[in-house]
């Protein structure tokens, strides 16, 4: 059996805090600035995700709620279906795609060169070996976080990692070609992406065990996971 007292168990996963309609008809927006039930539970997730709970009452009095949300909804994997909806879902994958050992890859240092972004290369990821999962972490800024290229992307999917994670896995230039090429050769090689992880900075080994489920729910192009890591205590 695994000792869990020999771990450090890291949180990567953001709390999501839904509307919620109450049985009295009280609404409680964790947003009140809008009347819309879109809610910006992540900042950084592309804009406001929806995620409703309403609660409701059996016969037998017990209590329950009905969820209405985005499947695309902060800390989420998100697979090939998102961008062609004959590619597998959420469900198509094994088990073990969402857990096993994991990389940390720093690019804290990869500072702009010139005003221009670090353009990452295949070397940068000298340290991922075969079925890896890869949780890329910086500390910069979005504008200035290193850029995933085709290069580097080949060098992942040749290398058969299972998952890359991290806030934003595949930075690079919002709208443009590039990024949308990076983001559809990884899919296409059914390379999950987890997107909107936090805490990765409390992370200190350069190797830990990776846990991220989603839901099991069958025809899912993505799904929000409760993603953590296992770091070994010194």
């Amino acid at each position: 059996m695994i000792d869990l007292n020999k771990y450090r168990i890291i949180e990567l996963s953001v709390e999501l805090c839904p509307t919620i309609y109450r049985l009295d008809g009280v609404r409680e927006d964790p947003f009140p600035s809008t009347d819309m039930d879109w809610n910006e539970t992540v900042v950084y997730s592309g804009g406001a995700k929806r995620l409703v709970l309403r609660q409701i009452k059996y016969p037998d009095m017990d209590f329950n709620e009905l969820i209405d949300m985005e499947a695309h909804l902060g800390t989420h994997a998100e697979t090939g279906k998102h961008l062609d909806y004959d590619r597998p879902s959420i469900t198509d994958f094994p088990v073990d795609t969402w857990i096993g050992e994991a990389v940390i890859c720093d690019f804290s240092d990869k500072t702009p060169i010139n005003g221009e972004r670090y353009e990452l290369t295949p070397k940068d990821f000298g340290k991922v070996k075969k079925r890896d999962i890869v949780l890329i972490r910086s500390s910069l800024s979005y504008g200035d976080a290193p850029i995933m290229t085709e290069a580097a992307a080949k060098c992942l999917i040749d290398k058969m990692v299972k998952l890359i994670g991290g806030l934003e896995p595949f930075n690079g230039v919002v709208g443009t070609d590039e990024l949308r090429n990076i983001h559809n050769m990884f899919h296409e090689n059914d390379i999950v992406l987890v997107q909107g992880m936090i805490n990765l900075n409390q992370i200190t080994k350069e190797r830990v065990f990776f846990i991220g489920l989603p839901m099991r729910i069958k025809g899912l192009d993505a799904s929000t996971v409760r993603a953590v890591v296992l770091e070994e205590k010194d």
